[in-house]
């Protein structure tokens, strides 16, 4: 029993979880980033002997050398290796909208979930939704494991996006009110947060090595058994306890939040970013196989660059005196990151697109690393610390990006090229980075004049004291 008290009582153990958790669920997601274009060349493969030895098999023939002929000659009759990575090329280059669903899919389940899983938090508490939150993770990464065909596929990750939903929004929250400083819990947050990037930047290699040299099974039930391990520790910490709050202390509608222009400004900081990582997700890999046809494990560590960066801005940007002024942050991210979208299809080789996506990264994880914080403080100043609610916004918002990103992001490579997508998204962020250059400038601008107004008003109360300390 003193055990399971110091358990409880641990602030440290509180970070452990919740960072924990939003790795593994980030690595989740980005290990299957690389090998969905492998998966869905092989699974149309596999129909496709299916159908050919229904057709022309008969029960008495061995259906192993025959599987391995059929393999050869799905394309043609005298087929190479060199024709099988055309043929992939070709297949590949139709199925940008089945590849975006797949990525899309998390995002649907998680917004939709965020709506409903942001007000239960400040009535009923966040343990009970964070182990919830587990759970589904933990079934989505089995789906990932055992799955051999796109219905599968698809259904994991909308698995996946109700436990991720949980997980965030229940995990800020515990956060935000383990750590009611907010020099300290400014920190905490931004080092949680920077675990998305962690977690985004480990998940590709992760993927794309450990099914290479393991097979598929082993990478997914690996992570099905730490998201279980964290699972139950987080039970004995939180022990499901239900926080009930009185009818008249229940938190504001999230639809007041929105009305809040400084939140709109920063989710929409936040959302950009996410178009952008999601539309790389969705379209990198198939465009780094079209361009440099690499090995399949070399297709994740093309993430690792971006993502790692990312990770490392975000957690680093809130121990430096910089997260004093996050929208003057966000502007010169957003510069950052648009000269690495400008950069990337000049790449003459595989290994030279580090360069360009470790610029993005960069840029994306100050955006982000600085503005995510800061949300908890205006929740606290402004709307009587509705922590569940503004912290279910943001994840809405990344969500929002993530659905957008690989979709338009498929669709703009479909109709004109990757190039193109590269620059479109350039110029929309360098677009969205003036309007925030100039809100910044006429913000400090107003409160500038307030001040001096308030301090020309103060002179004349100032003076008559003195006056009358002088009589007396």
């Amino acid at each position: 029993m003193n055990l399971l008290q110091q358990m409880q009582s641990s602030k440290i153990l509180a970070v452990v979880i919740v960072a924990s958790i939003v790795f593994l669920d980030y690595t989740l997601t980005g290990a299957i980033v690389p090998i969905v274009p492998t998966l869905l060349w092989k699974i149309h493969l596999r129909s496709q002997l299916d159908l050919k030895e229904s057709s022309h098999l008969d029960t008495s023939t061995n259906a192993t050398s025959e599987a391995t002929t059929v393999n050869m000659t799905l394309i043609s009759p005298t087929a190479t290796a060199q024709n099988l990575q055309e043929a992939e090329k070709a297949y590949l280059a139709t199925q940008g909208v089945k590849i975006a669903a797949i990525f899309a899919a998390k995002t649907v389940t998680e917004m939709i979930t965020d709506l409903f899983v942001g007000p239960l938090i400040d009535r009923i508490g966040h343990s009970v939704p964070m182990f919830a939150g587990a759970v589904f993770l933990c079934t989505a990464a089995i789906g990932f494991a055992l799955g051999q065909s796109y219905a599968v596929l698809l259904v994991s990750p909308a698995v996946q996006g109700i436990g991720s939903a949980c997980n965030t929004a229940a995990g800020m929250t515990m956060l935000a009110r383990t750590f009611p400083e907010e020099e300290q819990r400014g920190k905490i947050i931004g080092i949680t947060f920077g675990m998305l990037g962690v977690g985004s930047a480990f998940g590709p290699p992760y993927g794309s090595v450990m099914t290479a040299f393991t097979g598929k099974e082993a990478t997914f039930f690996l992570l099905a058994g730490l998201i279980a391990l964290f699972g139950i520790l987080q039970l004995f910490y939180n022990c499901l306890k239900i926080e009930r709050i009185e009818q008249d202390e229940k938190p504001k509608n999230m639809w007041i939040l929105l009305k809040d222009i400084d939140i709109l400004i920063y989710l929409g900081v936040i959302f950009m970013g996410s178009v952008i990582l999601g539309a790389l997700n969705g379209t990198f890999t198939t465009w780094l196989i079209e361009r440099f046809h690499p090995h399949n494990w070399e297709l994740g560590l093309a993430f690792l660059p971006l993502f790692g960066l990312f990770g490392l801005a975000s957690n680093m940007i809130n121990f430096t005196p910089l997260k004093r002024w996050p929208i003057a942050v966000a502007v010169l991210g957003s510069v950052i990151f648009c000269i690495g979208l400008v950069a990337l299809p000049f790449t003459p080789s595989f290994v030279s697109t580090i360069g360009p996506t470790l610029v993005i990264g960069l840029g994306i994880g100050l955006v982000t690393g600085s503005i995510y914080p800061d949300l908890a403080v205006l929740s606290e100043t402004r709307h009587d610390s509705d922590y569940g609610n503004v912290y279910a916004l943001a994840d809405i918002a990344i969500m929002v990006g993530f659905f957008v990103g690989p979709l338009m992001g498929a669709g703009i490579v479909h109709a004109l090229n990757f190039s193109w997508m590269m620059w479109i998204l350039a110029i929309v962020s360098i677009v969205y980075a003036l309007a925030l250059a100039v809100r910044f400038y006429v913000t400090k601008k107003k409160a500038t004049q307030v001040e001096e107004t308030q301090q020309l008003l103060d002179e004349p109360i100032n003076k008559e004291n003195n006056d009358e300390k002088e009589v007396s």
